[in-house]
């Protein structure tokens, strides 16, 4: 008696995969780069926020996108509503890019604070040995959403500014997930001087 070998043909998986990219909610991602800034100009009292240093010799400073945890929910919804997104990959993100000198200023401006001062450095000149001075990675972090809105049918409704209020709002305002922020590499920063221009 012979025995075969059975074949399972599984057909192929019409999971759509939604790809978010950097988003404004406490305890996740976006938030360690607005609430850092949250925590100069709140705890601190500080009117001097880094910004952001030079990734090249043109002095092109890094771009960052994001979603608010609302824009998410819809999109993720759509997904689930539509047949059009089986088998595909869709960035999920706002429509427009920031440097990080924008997203410190959104968020001076979401908590109802002043125009920061922005500090811009080389960081060849610091050695903060195991420590990571903001903005953590020298590249741009960003992806195009303009397939999530086509076959989603699906926009942002909240932008970088409205987005960081409700975070300010909501989270950290009110000490939600925040923990103490260590202004070790600021301060190394900012005691040197003179500055990159910003």
């Amino acid at each position: 008696m012979s025995h075969g070998i059975r074949r399972h043909h599984r057909k192929p998986s019409s999971l759509a995969i939604p790809l978010p990219a950097l988003i404004f909610v406490a305890a996740i991602f976006m938030i360690m780069h607005i609430e850092l800034f949250f925590s100069i100009i709140y705890d601190r009292k500080s009117d001097a926020v880094r910004a952001c240093y030079e990734i090249d010799d043109r002095g092109v400073a890094s771009a960052v996108s994001g979603s608010h945890k609302m824009d998410l929910t819809t999109a993720f919804l759509a997904v689930l509503s539509n047949e059009k997104a089986s088998r595909e990959i869709l960035n999920i993100s706002g429509e427009k890019c920031v440097t990080i000198d924008g997203l410190a200023r959104a968020c001076a401006k979401a908590g109802r604070f002043p125009e920061p001062e922005i500090v811009h450095y080389n960081p060849k000149e610091f050695d903060f040995g195991k420590k990571k001075a903001f903005p953590f990675r020298d590249q741009h972090y960003f992806a195009p959403m303009l397939k999530a809105k086509h076959v989603l049918g699906w926009k942002p409704e909240l932008d970088l500014v409205e987005g960081s209020t409700d975070s300010y709002n909501l989270d950290f305002s009110r000490g939600t997930f925040r923990k103490e922020a260590d202004f070790t590499t600021d301060d190394m920063i900012l005691s040197k001087k003179p500055f990159l221009p910003s």
